[in-house]
């Protein structure tokens, strides 16, 4: 007896069972709430702090890592770096600082937040005119229309000004402006999430929300003004100042 393309030769039809197709994994946008993220501008500082917490406790295991050989200090990381204890649940906080070098006449944003991909939304800036960060509910608006106006040599508090008069949710913005001759200002509106805040000083402007406190800017500020180095460093600086703060 012959038989036909699918036939088994006793008259039935085989069951075929579809492949299986590799199983992934959802993400969830909220599934990064128990993460804690250690700047890596900080790591230095902190793979100290966990080796002088060992050698109080009595428990040694050597030099501290050379910091300026990346090399040696992933191998030692696995040795500190479960030492360290931070908070499973981190305040889901936003700060960030403009500012203007005199002296090599750069500009510079620089943010630490919760929100992903931050970069695309708070900063903006531009080579002699001078530096934006918007934030809270941020009106990505804010950024170009405040570029033009230092462009065409309005103050930076003026800048604020008009921006706001503009906008109906003004209460819930904050924003921190320089330009490129150093002049700063920032404003934080009355329906921010609390502790919201800034400070303004020569060549900078540093804010924040939903921080542990005023602590935190006023730190950011110290470290800004104290620090020495190029502007990138001094930034970064800045924002470490404000992570250890709160």
């Amino acid at each position: 007896m012959g038989s036909h393309l699918g036939d088994d030769g006793r008259g039935r039809t085989p069951i075929t069972r579809p492949r299986e197709r590799p199983r992934g994994v959802r993400f969830h946008p909220g599934a990064l709430r128990n993460d804690v993220v250690i700047p890596l501008y900080d790591l230095p500082g902190l793979l100290g702090g966990a080796r002088e917490e060992r050698m109080r406790s009595g428990v040694t295991s050597g030099a501290t890592p050379d910091v300026t050989e990346p090399r040696k200090l992933l191998n030692r990381g696995r040795e500190f770096l479960p030492r360290i204890r931070v908070s499973r649940y981190p305040r889901p906080s936003t700060f960030s600082i403009v500012a203007f070098d005199p002296k090599t006449k750069d500009l510079g944003v620089a943010v630490e937040s919760k929100f992903v991909a931050v970069g695309a939304v708070v900063p903006i800036a531009a080579a002699r005119v001078g530096a934006i960060a918007t934030q809270a509910s941020a009106n990505t608006a804010y950024g170009p229309k405040a570029l033009a106006m230092l462009k065409r040599g309005v103050l930076p508090k003026d800048v604020v000004k008009r921006l706001l008069q503009s906008d109906k949710e003004a209460a819930q913005r904050q924003v921190g402006i320089v330009d490129a001759r150093g002049r700063a200002a920032s404003y934080t509106g009355n329906e921010c999430f609390a502790w919201a805040g800034h400070v303004v000083g020569k060549n900078f402007a540093a804010q924040g929300n939903i921080l542990a406190g005023e602590d935190v800017v006023k730190a950011m500020a110290h470290s800004f003004e104290v620090t020495e180095g190029d502007l990138p460093v001094r930034l970064l600086a800045a924002l470490s100042a404000g992570q250890r703060a709160g």
